[in-house]
């Protein structure tokens, strides 16, 4: 696999791990804006077409209630 290809593929696991724990909670997209992340981009990381920054990715941690590494835990 090349380094684009484990990026991508990366992208799209995390963005399926945060669908999944905002599903899990029964949230919308809409409740992801307390946390700093309009519903439009944060739908963009849910379907893996977002690379995102370490510190969105830590603002969704603290909005779903667990610590970074767990959130990136197995991916």
């Amino acid at each position: 696999m090349r380094v684009n290809d484990e990026e991508t593929a990366f992208v799209r696991s995390f963005g399926q791990r945060c669908k999944q724990y905002r599903k899990e909670r029964g949230w919308t997209l809409e409740d992801m804006i307390p946390y700093g992340l309009s519903a439009q981009h944060y739908q963009k990381i849910e379907v893996g077409k977002k690379n995102l920054r370490l510190w969105t990715a830590q603002r969704i941690a603290t909005a779903f209630g667990v610590s970074l590494s767990e959130l990136l835990e197995g991916l």
